[in-house]
């Protein structure tokens, strides 16, 4: 539900072999992997909307992408009533999604943020990442480039958000958007908050998100 009409869901990678085997070595004693069908029955048409949260940036490039994301998390939850639930920082917009979820719908589930994990070159691990020709990556490389001269900038005590904006922007990248936010609302960065570098850029075919979290 998720996925517009002309994105990748014909060839997002999915290895569900492989991610076995990562959760076996991990020591993991449950795997609930429902088929479609389960979960989406035939006449199936509830969507959840949370409001202008899942409007914007991401939900802008993608419309109805933040209604997927919410009708299938709340099935989740609700199916298997977790104690606990945990979402990467990567994907900054969706967490703060699924944070005003389990907020507006009075969830009884902890959501715990779970640190972006890098290549050592410093780009964000994803699934889609499998699609990166070597010279797509070294482009794709601009966009934490530029969010790490942002933060560098701000550990010298910049504050303004247009300025950190223009020190992330990687000259050539082609991006989706790149902006300075509040981390919950996805607004205009309070004055003293901390505040959310977010950006998505493309790299050949492929989306990458990154972020990071100043103050």
């Amino acid at each position: 539900m998720q996925f517009g009409p002309n994105e990748d869901l014909a060839r997002y990678p999915r290895d569900l072999a492989a991610d076995q085997r990562l959760l076996d070595r991990s020591g993991c004693q449950v795997l609930f992997a429902p088929a479609a069908g389960d979960i989406y029955p035939e006449g199936f048409s509830a969507r959840v909307d949370i409001g202008p949260l899942a409007t914007v940036y991401e939900g802008a490039v993608r419309p109805g992408h933040f209604a997927g994301v919410c009708t299938v998390v709340l099935k989740l939850f609700h199916i298997v009533k977790p104690d606990v639930a945990y979402f990467g920082r990567k994907d900054a917009q969706q967490l703060a999604v699924i944070r005003k979820l389990v907020r507006d719908f009075d969830l009884d589930v902890a959501i715990e943020a779970v640190e972006i994990v890098r290549a050592p070159d410093g780009l964000a691990l994803s699934s889609r990442n499998a699609y990166l020709s070597s010279a797509e990556r070294e482009q794709g490389l601009g966009l934490s480039r530029g969010l790490f001269r942002a933060r560098a900038l701000w550990e010298k005590g910049e504050r303004a958000p247009a300025r950190l904006v223009e020190a992330a922007r990687e000259p050539g990248l082609p991006y989706d958007y790149l902006a300075a936010v509040d981390p919950v609302t996805f607004g205009a960065p309070g004055p003293q908050g901390p505040l959310l570098l977010v950006a998505a850029a493309r790299a050949g075919r492929t989306r990458l998100l990154d972020n990071v979290l100043l103050g």
